[in-house]
């Protein structure tokens, strides 16, 4: 066997290194090579460290076992789509060896065991762990690790840890896991959900992570979670459950004097002289609606949702930062609280009932009416009621369901100076917190919202996002109407209609628009347009120009069929959509002079001599006059506007007039 060295902290250990084979289990397995039938012949026939893989598929197997501890990955096709059970009712009446793992073993070094990627479920054992159970009764030198991930341990019951039991030395990692109503059916002892007891001598380790442990019951102590680190008089280690971003919720206890009704940890009670330090962690937790029996008064019950018991007062080292711990009840005694213990021989015991030196930071819970804080503590809400944290009315339907807060809670955005280190950067269900992280294990989005002015819509974009991902708005102008640009606070941000940027907070935004108008402009015969034509702001100013053809002069711009400009280059405030049409005339200007209110056509704009003809039309084009052409011929006109065109056998004169 090989040996590989490994460096850390400057330790060094050896871990064992195996070739790797997958065995696959399916209703269409050969059982031969490494295709079964059962989980269980998958697991005789593997060696150590391979790879169980099961098909989508329902598997009724119970009391899964081995005859030699190995470490193996058994896997299956996803949480919903593999499912181990025991039976496939929940009535069947309990049994011994009835769970569905049992992986007792006396464990030598090195050993891990994943389970990861299924459902376990209907477990029926009357004795301990109903789901998986795994007992070492090795030494604590060969404490094996057990890696729970992507489970749902669902509907097992037991006489000692209804989902998980777990006892002697070892390693529990749980990881994304839905624990879910399981049952433990004995009022002497604990744990609805999950319950680990090293036993004398021994340290067991329990980290939970992104986890979800939900209506489980208990006849006993601790209806989600129990830690049972050593009865009075015993040679005890120092054990600790470490659980971050996880729900516990919803956890029930139905025996009177039984106390955590989302976890318990008994630390130790009495019985020796130098204790170890016991350690209890909690960062960004959801702990609500657990319950112990209700009118439940005498003073050792209580606290109703974490609840350390130690009546001596030896070392708890309690962590709690980031965390939500509200509306759990039942207990009404002297202990009656959310988080604490039922200590109440020692002056050490913080009021709230808190045993030793707690470091608690912002987070929202509730102690004792009369109870105070002497301890080390920062931005806790000390007197939550559950109408602050505005919770959705149940769990949400995701894999590891989480207990979703609403916008007006106070939990949203509570974390403004984080004391946890390092942070947690992403909430139980994987989406990343924002620079002020909400209290609890479910961190609202961010919502990015916008509005459009007259003239648009907004058309996609809005909504709920998570800090670090990408939103895209988009505006849409109406008919007669440009997007301009998006405005936060008044301020430009983009002038793209498609507006891209990563979220950091959250965000309130305007599309804005201008009406436009189109100014058509065209041309008679004799020139042509040559700028001004097309869409404008309102408000802004349009110059059309017309310039005309060899041979021929400009006339006038007129809209329909009245004179507005004489100027080739016809400027303007655009205010409505306008369509004009540029005249023109063949022709040279001739010169004039106004004399009140006569027109004389003088002898320079003609060759003397010459005859020809001098017509005069209105601005509309009516003929007002055509005769013969007299050089110094005078020809009265009322006030107004005129057109006079002089032609003669070599050229024709065009001018506009107006007096």
């Amino acid at each position: 066997m090989k040996k590989l060295l490994f460096f850390v902290a400057a330790t060094i250990w050896t871990a064992q290194a195996y070739s790797q084979t997958t065995f696959n289990v399916s209703s269409t397995g050969t059982n031969s090579g490494t295709s079964y039938t059962t989980v269980r012949a998958a697991i005789a026939a593997a060696a150590p460290g391979d790879i169980i893989q099961l098909a989508a598929e329902t598997f009724t197997e119970k009391n899964i076992l081995w005859t030699t501890p190995k470490s193996l990955t058994i896997k299956g096709s996803g949480m919903n789509q593999t499912i181990i059970q025991a039976d496939a009712t929940t009535t069947i009446a309990q049994a011994n060896d009835c769970g569905v793992f049992k992986l007792d073993a006396v464990y030598t070094a090195g050993i891990t065991v994943t389970i990861q990627d299924l459902t376990i479920q209907n477990g029926y054992n009357a004795y301990s762990g109903g789901g998986i159970r795994l007992t070492n009764t090795g030494t604590q030198a060969n404490a094996p690790t057990l890696n729970l991930t992507n489970l749902k341990i669902l509907a097992n019951r037991s006489t000692y840890g209804g989902g998980i039991y777990v006892a002697g030395a070892a390693i529990l990692n749980i990881t994304g896991c839905n624990i879910n109503g399981n049952s433990m059916t004995s009022s002497t002892n604990m744990g609805g959900g999950i319950a680990v007891s090293p036993g004398t001598g021994f340290v067991a380790t329990v980290t939970i992570k992104n986890s979800t442990i939900a209506a489980n019951s208990s006849l006993g102590n601790g209806g989600g979670i129990a830690i049972n680190c050593g009865a009075n008089g015993s040679t005890v280690a120092a054990n600790s459950l470490w659980v971050e971003n996880s729900t516990i919720y919803g956890n029930s206890i139905s025996t009177s004097a039984k106390m955590g009704g989302g976890i318990y940890f008994k630390a130790c009670l009495s019985g020796q002289a130098t204790m170890p330090t016991f350690n209890l962690t909690l960062n960004h937790c959801t702990i609500v609606n657990n319950t112990t029996v209700a009118g439940n008064g005498t003073t050792t019950s209580g606290p109703d949702g974490v609840c350390v018991e130690n009546s001596s007062g030896y070392a708890t080292t309690i962590a709690m930062n980031n965390c939500i711990i509200v509306g759990n009840s039942g207990s009404t005694g002297t202990n009656a609280c959310q988080i604490g213990s039922n200590n109440t021989s020692t002056s050490t015991t913080a009021n709230g009932k808190i045993t030793v030196s707690p470091v608690i930071t912002n987070s929202i819970f509730g102690i004792i009416a009369s109870g105070t804080w002497t301890t080390t503590t920062t931005n806790n809400k000390l007197d939550a009621v559950m109408a602050d944290l505005a919770f959705a009315s149940s769990l949400s339907s995701d894999a590891t369901p989480v207990l979703k807060i609403g916008g007006t809670s106070i939990a949203k955005n509570y974390v403004t100076t984080n004391y946890l280190l390092p942070t947690l950067p992403t909430d139980e269900l994987g989406n990343n917190r924002d620079a002020s992280p909400d209290a609890g294990a479910y961190e609202l989005p961010l919502i990015v919202a916008a509005t459009a002015v007259t003239g648009g819509a907004v058309t996609s974009g809005t909504g709920s996002y998570y800090t670090g991902s990408t939103a895209t708005l988009v505006a849409t102008p109406n008919s007669g109407y440009r997007f301009i640009n998006w405005t936060e606070n008044g301020t430009e941000v983009s002038t793209n209609a498609s507006y891209g940027f990563t979220v950091s907070a959250a965000r309130t935004l305007v599309a804005n628009f201008m009406q436009t108008y189109l100014i058509a402009a065209s041309a008679g015969t004799g020139g042509s347009v040559t700028s001004g034509s097309g869409n404008y702001d309102s408000g802004t100013t349009a110059t059309v120009v017309a310039t005309p053809n060899s041979g021929y002069h400009f006339i006038n711009w007129k809209e329909n069929g009245t004179e507005v400009s004489t100027s080739a280059s016809y400027g303007f405030t655009v205010s409505t959509a306008r369509t004009l049409v540029a005249n023109f005339d063949l022709g040279t200007d001739i010169n004039s002079n106004l004399v009140s209110n006569q027109f004389v056509i003088t002898k320079d704009a003609i060759v003397s001599n010459v005859v020809g003809a001098i017509q005069i039309y209105s601005i509309s084009g009516k003929m007002i006059t055509n005769q013969p052409l007299t050089v110094g011929q005078i020809i009265p006109l009322t006030v107004g506007s005129y057109i006079v065109r002089v032609v003669t056998n070599n050229e024709v004169f065009v001018k506009k007039i107006s007096f």
